[in-house]
């Protein structure tokens, strides 16, 4: 499930990109990859233990690396839009499941 929707909504937003198409409207689909939020206690069913050990030595993203993000998409010029950025740290592959440590 958790899939399909990240699938749904990078379409939806390439969709509304399209239909938007020279009204003067941005459209970026932030995609995040690890990182700490707590997500990992909802992921492990409350179990902060196990939660925490997937951040142990490694360096995630946090908050305030996509509010920095968002801010310069946000912020670039009304003749730029930014479709999609994926947005990992170094630890993390594009490989499933990849984070060194």
């Amino acid at each position: 499930m958790y899939g399909a929707t990240k699938a749904y909504v990078e379409q939806f937003s390439l969709n509304l990109r399209a239909d938007l198409a020279g009204k003067g409207i941005r459209v970026t689909n932030i995609e995040p990859g690890l990182s700490h939020t707590e997500f990992a206690e909802v992921r492990f069913q409350g179990d902060k233990v196990k939660a925490d050990a997937m951040y142990e030595n490694v360096q995630p993203l946090v908050a305030e690396d996509i509010a920095e993000s968002i801010y310069w998409c946000a912020n670039l010029p009304e003749h730029v839009n930014i479709n999609r950025l994926e947005i990992m740290p170094t630890c993390q592959s594009f490989a499933p499941l990849t984070i060194s440590k």
